[in-house]
């Protein structure tokens, strides 16, 4: 017998709640919105200099905090950034490499199967929901599988996936998260040190996971190529 799956109805009102996180730009995390400062999380968006950029703190404990005045609102139900592990560190954004992008926002995951220990544990997650449901509040869970999140220079060295090109190290600093362009270099410079064609980017998500056109990783669709795939 086949079962038919059907969407419930949809809630009068949805709160899209963005659990952005990361450091305030005096490098002191922005606990207004955050849980008790007490609680130790690790600070992974904050091995690069902030000094252009200020990102505001959220997590599970704040937002659970806030379901009553989201309940007096009329809001039953929360859409929640996806929560899951992002990315360490940045990439250069852009076609001119002029800005540093992170994955704050949830849409860069580095592991699906923990949540972001900016946003919290999976114990506080699991509070959040009880805490809403006895609201009459859902929390909508945002999962993005058509892509993880880029290589970073911080997630390279802490989980030793991919490759520099031999004696490159060098230009590196002790941290690599650290790296600063010079003066006439955008922030996509430091691809150049980066051996994209080394069999140790098989160390990354794997080929079986990911078309990333690197190494022996199958090259993604292109919509200039495929309109319909790509």
């Amino acid at each position: 017998m086949s079962r038919r799956f059907r969407a419930p109805a949809l809630p009068a009102f949805i709160a899209s709640a963005l659990l952005t996180t990361g450091c305030a730009s005096t490098g002191v995390p922005d606990t207004t919105t955050a849980g008790p400062p007490s609680v130790d999380r690790p600070d992974i968006f904050c091995e690069a200099d902030f000094s252009d950029i200020t990102i505001p703190v959220g997590d599970f404990i704040g937002l659970t905090q806030r379901l009553d005045y989201l309940q007096d609102l009329g809001v039953n139900a929360l859409w929640i950034t996806p929560p899951f592990e992002q990315m360490h560190g940045w990439v250069g954004g852009g076609d001119q490499g002029d800005f540093r992008h992170y994955g704050y926002h949830g849409y860069y995951a580095l592991d699906f199967t923990v949540p972001d220990a900016n946003f919290g544990t999976r114990e506080e997650f699991r509070t959040l929901v009880q805490e809403a449901h006895k609201r009459g509040i859902r929390v909508v869970m945002d999962v993005v599988m058509n892509h993880p999140g880029y290589s970073t220079l911080q997630d390279m060295q802490e989980f030793d996936f991919g490759s520099l090109f031999e004696g490159f190290e060098k230009h590196l600093p002790e941290q690599w998260g650290r790296w600063q362009p010079e003066s006439w270099e955008n922030l996509h410079a430091y691809h150049a040190l980066i051996d994209y064609d080394h069999p140790d980017w098989g160390h990354w998500w794997g080929k079986d996971w990911v078309r990333a056109g690197i190494a022996d990783y199958d090259t993604p669709p292109n919509a200039s190529i495929d309109e319909l795939r790509g």
